[in-house]
């Protein structure tokens, strides 16, 4: 007969989820402690809430900066590593389109691009950066 355990940490952390046959004992490591583990349990939709000898889902993840703080149950945005994230692919953008500044760029060519170029320096003046961005459309 086996059964299902996931092995949690202290904060709550589904470290694993495990199949085990009864008669296999498994080692508790370090802080780590085994708990029986219904179906449909996985380490990164749920944590363990040791107060209430539950399983509780984690909610849907915000956005792509956010990872999950278990001892405040809840997900804390990185708005630092975000705003250096859009300003990496906002300086890409850039030298793509430096070849449309050169002196042998034709005038029209060069005043179509001006305008995107600059839609590009300004992203870090929008409202919502760095979370929400409206990225300008290439001409």
């Amino acid at each position: 007969m086996s059964e299902r355990i996931a092995l949690c940490m202290p904060n709550g952390a589904i470290s694993a989820v495990l199949e085990r046959d009864n008669m296999l004992p498994i080692a508790e490591v370090d802080d780590m402690r085994a708990i029986e583990c219904p179906e449909g349990i996985t380490p990164t939709d749920y944590r363990y809430d040791f107060a209430s000898q539950s399983f509780i889902p984690i909610p849907e993840r915000p956005n792509a900066y956010a990872y999950f703080d278990y001892s405040a149950g809840e997900w804390i945005t990185n708005e630092e590593y975000a705003a250096s994230d859009v300003r990496a692919r906002r300086d890409a953008l850039l030298e793509e389109t430096d070849w449309t500044q050169l002196p042998d760029v034709p005038d029209a060519t060069k005043s179509k691009w001006q305008a995107y170029r600059e839609g590009l320096r300004d992203v870090t003046k929008q409202p919502g950066f760095p979370l929400e961005i409206n990225w300008p459309e290439k001409p």
